[in-house]
Protein backbone atom coordinates (compact mmCIF):
# COMPACT_ATOMS: atom_id res chain seq x y z
CA UNK A 1 0.00 0.00 0.00
CA UNK A 2 1.11 3.58 -0.65
CA UNK A 3 -0.42 6.35 0.51
CA UNK A 4 -1.02 9.32 -2.30
CA UNK A 5 -2.81 12.68 -1.78
CA UNK A 6 -5.04 10.66 1.39
CA UNK A 7 -5.59 7.90 -0.56
CA UNK A 8 -4.23 4.46 -0.03
CA UNK A 9 -3.20 2.78 -3.63
CA UNK A 10 -2.87 -1.41 -3.65
CA UNK A 11 -0.16 -0.92 -6.68
CA UNK A 12 -0.07 -4.70 -7.53
CA UNK A 13 -4.16 -3.61 -8.21
CA UNK A 14 -2.87 -1.44 -11.11
CA UNK A 15 -3.25 -1.91 -14.22
CA UNK A 16 -1.35 -0.18 -17.68
CA UNK A 17 -2.81 1.00 -20.68
CA UNK A 18 -1.06 0.80 -23.69
CA UNK A 19 0.37 4.27 -24.09
CA UNK A 20 3.28 5.79 -26.12
CA UNK A 21 6.82 5.02 -25.13
CA UNK A 22 7.87 8.22 -22.72
CA UNK A 23 4.21 8.62 -21.75
CA UNK A 24 3.85 5.70 -19.02
CA UNK A 25 1.04 5.84 -17.03
CA UNK A 26 -1.13 3.60 -14.30
CA UNK A 27 -4.48 5.48 -15.86
CA UNK A 28 -7.46 3.34 -17.15
CA UNK A 29 -9.11 4.66 -20.55
CA UNK A 30 -12.48 4.42 -20.87
CA UNK A 31 -15.54 6.64 -22.79
CA UNK A 32 -12.75 9.75 -22.75
CA UNK A 33 -11.81 8.87 -18.87
CA UNK A 34 -8.54 8.89 -17.44
CA UNK A 35 -9.37 6.42 -14.44
CA UNK A 36 -6.97 6.24 -12.02
CA UNK A 37 -7.04 3.52 -9.24
CA UNK A 38 -7.81 4.08 -5.57
CA UNK A 39 -9.03 2.90 -2.33
CA UNK A 40 -10.92 5.54 -0.28
CA UNK A 41 -11.41 5.32 3.39
CA UNK A 42 -13.51 8.41 3.70
CA UNK A 43 -17.18 8.91 2.82
CA UNK A 44 -17.67 8.64 -1.09
CA UNK A 45 -19.96 7.19 -3.45
CA UNK A 46 -19.89 5.51 -6.63
CA UNK A 47 -21.86 8.29 -9.59
CA UNK A 48 -22.75 5.05 -11.74
CA UNK A 49 -24.72 3.21 -8.71
CA UNK A 50 -24.47 5.44 -5.74
CA UNK A 51 -23.71 2.61 -3.58
CA UNK A 52 -20.67 3.42 -0.92
CA UNK A 53 -17.18 3.23 -2.53
CA UNK A 54 -15.93 3.61 1.14
CA UNK A 55 -14.66 1.47 3.93
CA UNK A 56 -12.41 2.59 7.04
CA UNK A 57 -10.51 -1.14 6.77
CA UNK A 58 -11.12 -2.62 3.91
CA UNK A 59 -12.38 -0.56 0.71
CA UNK A 60 -13.73 -1.70 -2.65
CA UNK A 61 -11.63 -1.49 -5.92
CA UNK A 62 -12.57 2.02 -7.19
CA UNK A 63 -11.54 4.23 -9.80
CA UNK A 64 -11.53 8.01 -10.32
CA UNK A 65 -10.99 10.31 -13.10
CA UNK A 66 -8.15 12.37 -13.27
CA UNK A 67 -9.88 15.01 -15.52
CA UNK A 68 -13.14 14.98 -14.24
CA UNK A 69 -13.04 13.51 -10.60
CA UNK A 70 -16.19 11.02 -11.27
CA UNK A 71 -15.42 8.04 -9.21
CA UNK A 72 -16.80 4.19 -9.53
CA UNK A 73 -16.39 1.15 -8.49
CA UNK A 74 -13.68 -0.63 -10.17
CA UNK A 75 -15.97 -3.60 -11.03
CA UNK A 76 -18.39 -1.55 -13.49
CA UNK A 77 -15.22 -1.47 -15.70
CA UNK A 78 -13.96 -4.82 -15.27
CA UNK A 79 -17.82 -6.21 -15.90
CA UNK A 80 -17.67 -4.06 -19.05
CA UNK A 81 -20.92 -2.70 -17.60
CA UNK A 82 -22.46 0.34 -19.66
CA UNK A 83 -22.99 2.92 -16.65
CA UNK A 84 -20.36 4.81 -16.65
CA UNK A 85 -21.28 8.44 -18.61
CA UNK A 86 -18.93 9.50 -21.41
CA UNK A 87 -15.90 11.85 -19.78
CA UNK A 88 -17.04 15.86 -20.28
CA UNK A 89 -13.61 16.78 -19.49
CA UNK A 90 -12.67 15.10 -22.71
CA UNK A 91 -9.36 17.00 -24.35
CA UNK A 92 -6.58 14.78 -25.53
CA UNK A 93 -3.14 16.79 -27.15
CA UNK A 94 -1.92 13.67 -28.28
CA UNK A 95 -4.47 12.89 -30.95
CA UNK A 96 -3.76 16.59 -32.27
CA UNK A 97 -0.09 15.94 -32.15
CA UNK A 98 -0.20 12.22 -33.83
CA UNK A 99 -2.62 14.70 -36.49
CA UNK A 100 0.29 16.30 -37.39
CA UNK A 101 2.94 13.57 -37.27
CA UNK A 102 0.87 12.15 -40.43
CA UNK A 103 1.48 15.33 -42.70
CA UNK A 104 5.05 14.29 -44.34
CA UNK A 105 5.75 18.08 -44.55
CA UNK A 106 6.02 21.05 -42.34
CA UNK A 107 3.82 22.73 -45.69
CA UNK A 108 1.61 19.84 -45.36
CA UNK A 109 1.12 20.65 -41.51
CA UNK A 110 0.57 24.05 -41.93
CA UNK A 111 -2.18 23.60 -44.51
CA UNK A 112 -3.98 21.05 -42.12
CA UNK A 113 -3.72 23.88 -38.94
CA UNK A 114 -4.82 26.53 -41.33
CA UNK A 115 -8.22 24.56 -42.55
CA UNK A 116 -9.03 23.66 -39.15
CA UNK A 117 -8.54 26.91 -37.72
CA UNK A 118 -11.06 27.70 -39.87
CA UNK A 119 -13.72 25.45 -38.73
CA UNK A 120 -13.14 26.14 -35.05
CA UNK A 121 -15.97 28.60 -33.69
CA UNK A 122 -14.41 31.94 -33.53
CA UNK A 123 -17.11 33.10 -30.40
CA UNK A 124 -18.10 30.25 -28.04
CA UNK A 125 -21.73 29.07 -28.10
CA UNK A 126 -24.31 30.74 -26.07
Amino acid sequence: MEKINNRSINLKELEEVPVPQGEKTNCLAHKGHEFIPTLYHFPSNCEACAKPLWHVFKPPPALECRRCQVKCHRDHLDKKEDVIAPCKVNYDVTSARDMLLLAVTQEEQKKWIGHLGKKIPKTPPS
